[in-house]
């Protein structure tokens, strides 16, 4: 499941933060976008684990901007629904289990692959779900 934020400096630092403390398995970040995954059916995130996040980013945000904010955090989901939001958690529950493929590529594949995930306004593993797809259905 993935969470989708705005691109930019500081969102990329937070989503490395929520990755180090093990609340999310991965991120992409782009100028344009901020994307995390979650490669397991359920997440819970606190807002305390969040504002921790936040802090370990170097943002400079309250705690009581923070609650004004958080549910616009979890607006914007693919594959993933909010089964849960209150003033204090999130539980995120994705929509179709995923399984998680780690593959070996030459860095001129990688640097394409990366150029035109950002030309696109779209993630890597869209791409290669996609390049896949056509592969395998052919």
């Amino acid at each position: 499941m993935r969470v989708i934020w705005l691109g930019g400096n500081a969102n990329a630092r937070i989503a490395a933060s929520l990755r180090s403390m093990g609340l999310i398995d991965d991120y992409e970040a782009t100028a344009i976008s901020t994307i995390l995954t979650v490669n397991r059916p359920e997440a819970t995130i606190t807002i305390h684990q969040f504002y921790e996040a936040i802090e370990k980013a170097g943002v400079k945000v309250s705690m009581e901007e923070l609650r004004r904010m958080w549910p616009s955090f979890w607006v914007n989901l693919q594959d993933a629904e909010i089964a849960e939001l209150s003033e204090n958690h999130v539980k995120l529950r994705a929509k179709e289990p995923k399984a998680v493929l780690s593959v070996r590529i030459p860095k001129s594949l990688y640097d394409t692959l990366k150029d035109k995930a950002e030309a696109e306004d779209t993630t890597m593993t869209d791409i290669v779900i996609r390049a896949l797809k056509r592969e395998l259905e052919g």
